[in-house]
């Protein structure tokens, strides 16, 4: 039996966001977000609703990274 990897539950990184119908609140969208965990590889990157995100100890951080990183795209791309 291996013991539980912390890092498991650590952001590495947001690789995408969407909005999306909220399938407990029919007529409201939330946010979601793809997370690429650390010690973990891109196939098991999850999809977590913003609220979980947020809740996480370096959530926040990891939102504002993302949010950076798509800014950058879009002036690169304006």
């Amino acid at each position: 039996i291996h013991p539980f990897n912390p890092e498991f539950k650590q952001i590495d990184r947001i690789v995408f966001g969407w909005s999306h119908p909220d399938e407990d609140n029919p007529g409201k969208n939330v946010y979601s977000y793809l997370v690429k965990w650390c010690a973990l590889p891109y196939e098991d990157a999850t999809w977590e609703k913003e609220e979980v995100v947020k809740g996480l100890a370096d959530g926040p951080d990891s939102i504002r990274e993302y949010r950076s990183r798509l800014t950058l795209d879009q002036k690169r791309m304006g």
